[in-house]
Protein backbone atom coordinates (compact mmCIF):
# COMPACT_ATOMS: atom_id res chain seq x y z
CA UNK A 1 0.00 0.00 0.00
CA UNK A 2 2.87 2.37 0.82
CA UNK A 3 4.55 1.70 -2.53
CA UNK A 4 1.24 2.15 -4.37
CA UNK A 5 0.66 5.45 -2.54
CA UNK A 6 4.13 6.73 -3.44
CA UNK A 7 3.72 5.79 -7.10
CA UNK A 8 0.27 7.39 -7.27
CA UNK A 9 1.60 10.55 -5.62
CA UNK A 10 4.55 10.71 -8.01
CA UNK A 11 2.23 10.36 -11.01
CA UNK A 12 -0.04 13.16 -9.79
CA UNK A 13 2.96 15.39 -9.10
CA UNK A 14 4.99 14.85 -12.25
CA UNK A 15 2.50 13.48 -14.81
CA UNK A 16 -0.87 15.00 -13.84
CA UNK A 17 -2.27 14.84 -17.38
CA UNK A 18 -1.21 11.28 -18.11
CA UNK A 19 -4.20 9.14 -19.02
CA UNK A 20 -3.62 5.49 -19.87
CA UNK A 21 -6.35 2.86 -20.22
CA UNK A 22 -5.39 -0.79 -20.32
CA UNK A 23 -7.96 -3.43 -21.25
CA UNK A 24 -8.05 -6.52 -19.06
CA UNK A 25 -6.62 -9.68 -20.69
CA UNK A 26 -8.99 -12.63 -21.03
CA UNK A 27 -9.54 -14.44 -17.67
CA UNK A 28 -8.41 -17.72 -19.22
CA UNK A 29 -5.15 -16.15 -20.38
CA UNK A 30 -4.20 -14.49 -17.08
CA UNK A 31 -3.51 -17.59 -14.90
CA UNK A 32 -1.16 -19.42 -17.32
CA UNK A 33 0.59 -16.19 -18.36
CA UNK A 34 1.15 -14.94 -14.81
CA UNK A 35 1.81 -18.50 -13.66
CA UNK A 36 4.60 -18.93 -16.18
CA UNK A 37 6.19 -15.64 -15.13
CA UNK A 38 5.88 -16.53 -11.45
CA UNK A 39 7.08 -20.09 -12.00
CA UNK A 40 10.15 -18.99 -13.96
CA UNK A 41 10.92 -16.45 -11.23
CA UNK A 42 10.70 -19.08 -8.47
CA UNK A 43 12.84 -21.46 -10.51
CA UNK A 44 15.48 -18.76 -11.07
CA UNK A 45 15.49 -17.72 -7.39
CA UNK A 46 15.89 -21.32 -6.26
CA UNK A 47 18.07 -22.86 -8.98
CA UNK A 48 20.13 -20.07 -10.52
CA UNK A 49 20.33 -17.38 -7.85
CA UNK A 50 20.30 -19.96 -5.01
CA UNK A 51 18.85 -17.55 -2.44
CA UNK A 52 18.24 -20.40 -0.02
CA UNK A 53 21.81 -21.68 -0.15
CA UNK A 54 23.16 -18.15 0.31
CA UNK A 55 21.05 -17.58 3.41
CA UNK A 56 18.72 -14.97 1.91
CA UNK A 57 15.52 -17.04 1.91
CA UNK A 58 14.13 -15.26 5.01
CA UNK A 59 16.01 -11.95 4.91
CA UNK A 60 14.02 -9.02 6.27
CA UNK A 61 11.62 -11.29 8.15
CA UNK A 62 10.16 -12.74 4.95
CA UNK A 63 8.96 -16.30 5.37
CA UNK A 64 10.23 -17.41 1.97
CA UNK A 65 11.48 -15.09 -0.78
CA UNK A 66 10.97 -17.82 -3.38
CA UNK A 67 7.22 -17.32 -2.99
CA UNK A 68 7.64 -13.62 -2.24
CA UNK A 69 9.21 -12.88 -5.61
CA UNK A 70 7.39 -15.55 -7.62
CA UNK A 71 3.83 -15.19 -6.33
CA UNK A 72 3.29 -12.42 -3.78
CA UNK A 73 5.02 -9.62 -5.71
CA UNK A 74 3.19 -10.45 -8.99
CA UNK A 75 -0.04 -10.67 -6.95
CA UNK A 76 0.57 -7.17 -5.62
CA UNK A 77 1.40 -5.74 -9.04
CA UNK A 78 -1.63 -7.40 -10.62
CA UNK A 79 -3.89 -6.12 -7.83
CA UNK A 80 -2.62 -2.55 -8.25
CA UNK A 81 -3.06 -2.75 -12.02
CA UNK A 82 -6.54 -4.29 -11.79
CA UNK A 83 -7.67 -1.69 -9.26
CA UNK A 84 -6.26 1.22 -11.24
CA UNK A 85 -7.94 0.18 -14.49
CA UNK A 86 -11.21 -1.04 -12.90
CA UNK A 87 -10.92 -4.67 -13.92
CA UNK A 88 -12.95 -6.02 -11.00
CA UNK A 89 -16.28 -5.68 -12.77
CA UNK A 90 -14.95 -7.63 -15.76
CA UNK A 91 -13.83 -10.44 -13.46
CA UNK A 92 -17.14 -10.57 -11.64
CA UNK A 93 -19.25 -10.52 -14.80
CA UNK A 94 -17.36 -13.14 -16.81
CA UNK A 95 -19.48 -15.41 -19.01
CA UNK A 96 -20.75 -18.71 -17.63
CA UNK A 97 -18.62 -20.87 -19.93
CA UNK A 98 -15.54 -18.85 -19.03
CA UNK A 99 -16.25 -19.18 -15.31
CA UNK A 100 -16.73 -22.95 -15.52
CA UNK A 101 -13.66 -23.41 -17.71
CA UNK A 102 -11.61 -21.42 -15.20
CA UNK A 103 -12.97 -23.52 -12.31
CA UNK A 104 -12.14 -26.81 -14.03
CA UNK A 105 -8.73 -25.53 -15.11
CA UNK A 106 -7.89 -24.46 -11.56
CA UNK A 107 -9.19 -27.73 -10.12
CA UNK A 108 -6.98 -29.70 -12.52
CA UNK A 109 -3.86 -27.88 -11.29
CA UNK A 110 -5.02 -28.39 -7.71
CA UNK A 111 -5.17 -32.15 -8.31
CA UNK A 112 -1.71 -32.10 -9.93
CA UNK A 113 -0.24 -30.34 -6.87
CA UNK A 114 -2.15 -32.61 -4.52
CA UNK A 115 -0.69 -35.71 -6.17
CA UNK A 116 2.78 -34.19 -5.95
CA UNK A 117 2.51 -33.25 -2.28
CA UNK A 118 0.72 -36.48 -1.37
CA UNK A 119 2.87 -38.93 -3.31
CA UNK A 120 3.45 -41.00 -0.16
CA UNK A 121 -0.15 -40.93 1.03
CA UNK A 122 -2.15 -41.21 -2.21
CA UNK A 123 -2.02 -44.77 -3.66
CA UNK A 124 -1.56 -43.72 -7.30
CA UNK A 125 1.18 -44.89 -9.62
CA UNK A 126 1.78 -41.34 -10.83
CA UNK A 127 5.18 -39.69 -10.48
CA UNK A 128 5.16 -35.90 -10.17
CA UNK A 129 8.56 -34.22 -10.04
CA UNK A 130 8.03 -31.59 -7.40
CA UNK A 131 10.20 -28.84 -6.00
CA UNK A 132 11.38 -25.49 -7.32
CA UNK A 133 14.18 -27.18 -9.23
CA UNK A 134 11.49 -28.02 -11.81
CA UNK A 135 9.95 -25.24 -13.92
CA UNK A 136 6.67 -27.15 -14.36
CA UNK A 137 6.16 -27.50 -10.61
CA UNK A 138 6.88 -23.82 -9.88
CA UNK A 139 4.63 -22.74 -12.76
CA UNK A 140 1.89 -25.07 -11.52
CA UNK A 141 1.99 -23.48 -8.05
CA UNK A 142 1.82 -19.95 -9.46
CA UNK A 143 -0.85 -20.82 -12.05
CA UNK A 144 -3.01 -22.47 -9.41
CA UNK A 145 -2.63 -19.45 -7.09
CA UNK A 146 -3.72 -16.95 -9.77
CA UNK A 147 -6.50 -19.19 -11.12
CA UNK A 148 -7.85 -19.86 -7.63
CA UNK A 149 -7.94 -16.13 -6.88
CA UNK A 150 -9.88 -15.25 -10.04
CA UNK A 151 -12.24 -18.19 -9.44
CA UNK A 152 -12.96 -17.07 -5.88
CA UNK A 153 -13.64 -13.48 -6.95
CA UNK A 154 -16.23 -14.69 -9.47
CA UNK A 155 -17.75 -17.31 -7.12
CA UNK A 156 -18.18 -14.89 -4.24
CA UNK A 157 -19.72 -12.29 -6.52
CA UNK A 158 -22.17 -14.86 -7.90
CA UNK A 159 -23.18 -16.57 -4.66
CA UNK A 160 -22.26 -14.36 -1.68
CA UNK A 161 -22.59 -10.72 -2.77
CA UNK A 162 -26.36 -10.74 -3.25
CA UNK A 163 -28.90 -8.80 -1.21
CA UNK A 164 -31.16 -11.88 -1.01
CA UNK A 165 -28.69 -14.14 0.81
CA UNK A 166 -29.97 -16.57 3.41
CA UNK A 167 -29.32 -15.77 7.06
CA UNK A 168 -26.52 -18.35 7.22
CA UNK A 169 -24.81 -16.95 4.13
CA UNK A 170 -25.08 -13.36 5.44
CA UNK A 171 -23.40 -14.37 8.69
CA UNK A 172 -20.71 -16.34 6.83
CA UNK A 173 -20.05 -13.41 4.50
CA UNK A 174 -19.73 -11.05 7.46
CA UNK A 175 -17.35 -13.35 9.33
CA UNK A 176 -15.12 -14.21 6.33
CA UNK A 177 -12.48 -11.51 6.89
CA UNK A 178 -12.21 -12.39 10.56
CA UNK A 179 -11.73 -16.07 9.69
CA UNK A 180 -8.91 -15.07 7.37
CA UNK A 181 -7.20 -13.24 10.24
CA UNK A 182 -7.61 -15.75 13.08
CA UNK A 183 -7.72 -19.20 11.50
CA UNK A 184 -3.99 -19.94 11.80
CA UNK A 185 -3.78 -19.91 15.65
CA UNK A 186 -6.89 -22.09 15.73
CA UNK A 187 -5.35 -24.45 13.16
CA UNK A 188 -2.17 -24.67 15.26
CA UNK A 189 -4.20 -25.39 18.39
CA UNK A 190 -6.01 -28.31 16.78
CA UNK A 191 -2.75 -29.55 15.26
CA UNK A 192 -1.28 -29.80 18.76
CA UNK A 193 -4.42 -31.61 19.94
CA UNK A 194 -4.17 -34.08 17.07
CA UNK A 195 -0.49 -34.77 17.73
CA UNK A 196 -1.25 -35.35 21.42
CA UNK A 197 -3.98 -37.81 20.43
CA UNK A 198 -1.47 -39.65 18.25
CA UNK A 199 1.02 -39.78 21.11
CA UNK A 200 -1.70 -41.13 23.40
CA UNK A 201 -2.34 -43.82 20.76
CA UNK A 202 1.36 -44.79 20.96
CA UNK A 203 2.30 -43.26 17.62
CA UNK A 204 5.83 -41.86 18.09
CA UNK A 205 6.10 -38.23 16.95
CA UNK A 206 9.33 -36.44 16.02
CA UNK A 207 10.36 -33.10 14.50
CA UNK A 208 13.40 -31.98 12.53
CA UNK A 209 15.00 -28.57 12.86
CA UNK A 210 15.64 -28.31 9.13
CA UNK A 211 12.11 -29.18 8.01
CA UNK A 212 8.55 -28.17 8.89
CA UNK A 213 7.09 -31.67 8.54
CA UNK A 214 6.01 -33.96 11.39
CA UNK A 215 7.59 -37.39 11.45
CA UNK A 216 7.17 -40.71 13.17
CA UNK A 217 10.05 -42.98 14.24
CA UNK A 218 11.04 -46.40 12.99
CA UNK A 219 12.30 -49.23 15.22
CA UNK A 220 15.83 -47.83 15.10
CA UNK A 221 14.64 -44.37 16.20
CA UNK A 222 15.13 -42.73 12.82
CA UNK A 223 12.54 -40.24 11.47
CA UNK A 224 10.10 -41.62 8.91
CA UNK A 225 6.98 -40.23 7.31
CA UNK A 226 3.68 -40.85 9.05
CA UNK A 227 1.44 -43.55 7.61
CA UNK A 228 -0.95 -42.36 4.94
CA UNK A 229 -4.11 -43.00 6.96
CA UNK A 230 -2.72 -40.86 9.82
CA UNK A 231 -2.04 -37.97 7.42
CA UNK A 232 -5.50 -38.11 5.82
CA UNK A 233 -7.24 -38.51 9.17
CA UNK A 234 -5.36 -35.45 10.38
CA UNK A 235 -6.30 -33.51 7.25
CA UNK A 236 -10.03 -34.05 7.73
CA UNK A 237 -9.81 -33.61 11.51
CA UNK A 238 -8.11 -30.21 11.15
CA UNK A 239 -10.40 -29.17 8.30
CA UNK A 240 -13.57 -29.85 10.29
CA UNK A 241 -12.35 -28.73 13.71
CA UNK A 242 -10.81 -25.47 12.48
CA UNK A 243 -13.94 -24.46 10.57
CA UNK A 244 -16.27 -25.41 13.41
CA UNK A 245 -14.41 -23.00 15.70
CA UNK A 246 -13.34 -20.21 13.32
CA UNK A 247 -16.69 -19.23 11.81
CA UNK A 248 -18.81 -19.04 15.00
CA UNK A 249 -15.93 -17.33 16.85
CA UNK A 250 -15.57 -14.60 14.22
CA UNK A 251 -19.33 -14.15 14.02
CA UNK A 252 -19.42 -13.21 17.72
CA UNK A 253 -16.11 -11.31 17.68
CA UNK A 254 -17.68 -9.03 15.07
CA UNK A 255 -20.33 -8.04 17.62
CA UNK A 256 -17.77 -6.66 20.10
CA UNK A 257 -17.01 -2.92 20.32
CA UNK A 258 -14.13 -1.75 18.10
CA UNK A 259 -13.87 -5.19 16.45
CA UNK A 260 -17.23 -4.63 14.78
CA UNK A 261 -15.59 -1.87 12.74
CA UNK A 262 -12.31 -3.72 12.18
CA UNK A 263 -13.74 -7.06 11.06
Amino acid sequence: SLIYGLLAGARRQFLPNLRVQLAMPHPLVLPPALGLVGGMTMWLVHTEWKLGEQGYRSVGGMQNWIYGLGIQLPFFLFGVTAGHFDWLEHLEQMKVWVAWTLRCYTLAWCMYLMIGYGERTIPLKVVVQRGHGYILWSSAEATYAFGMTLTQIQLFHQYFNKSTLSKLMRHASGAAYGVYLVHLPILYFWTIIYLELLKASRVPIAFRRDHFMVYSLDKQGNPQLLDGYVVWLGFFFLLIATNLVSWPLCHYLKKLPVLEKML
